[in-house]
């Protein structure tokens, strides 16, 4: 049989999958690396809205960070976006729908959850410099009017202009 001629292979595959010497580094340097694109992300769109960088960076932060087991018998895991790409391009199509939908869900938490912390950011400063401004409004007399900053004594600021003339520079 075919499956009998490609065990061997498989061992061996399982074998380096579960015995790889520098799995944690491995999984370290992946970890920095999509915080670096992630970062890189937000600095591209630095001048955007909030939810468009958020939405971004937590796209990319939920498909490269959630994993699962490479294949059935292995104790390691792998970043699951390339599991189902492996899945879609094996034809199993159940699976591979199985963790888009894992993925879509971690992404769905994590954007919620970002959202709320910046929300709740937002309602914390805006309170903290309501608490901060003067209260004394009411104690201002109505006639009091503030000077307008362009003009001072009813002039306007700045240089005067200088109309020109013909002829009368001799």
């Amino acid at each position: 049989m075919i499956t009998d001629s490609t065990e061997p292979m498989q061992l061996e595959a399982d074998a380096v999958i579960s015995t790889f010497e520098n799995y944690g580094a491995a999984w370290g340097l992946y970890i920095g690396l999509t915080l670096l694109l992630a970062g890189l992300v937000w600095f591209t769109f630095r001048k955007q809205h909030f939810l468009l960088k958020w939405f971004l960076s937590s796209v990319v932060l939920a498909g490269a960070l959630c994993f699962g087991h490479p294949a059935e018998n292995i104790d390691t895991y792998s970043p699951l976006i390339l599991n189902t790409m492996v899945e879609l391009f094996d034809g199993n199509k159940e699976q591979f729908f199985s963790d888009v939908k894992f993925i879509a869900l971690v992404w769905g938490i994590l954007f919620i959850t970002g959202v709320a912390i910046w929300l709740l950011i937002r309602f914390l400063r805006k309170d903290k410099a309501d608490t901060k401004k003067p209260q004394n409004k009411q104690n201002k007399p109505a006639t009091e009017e503030k000077e307008k900053p362009s003009k001072v004594n009813n002039k306007p600021r700045g240089a005067t202009p200088v109309e020109p003339t013909m002829g009368d520079d001799l």
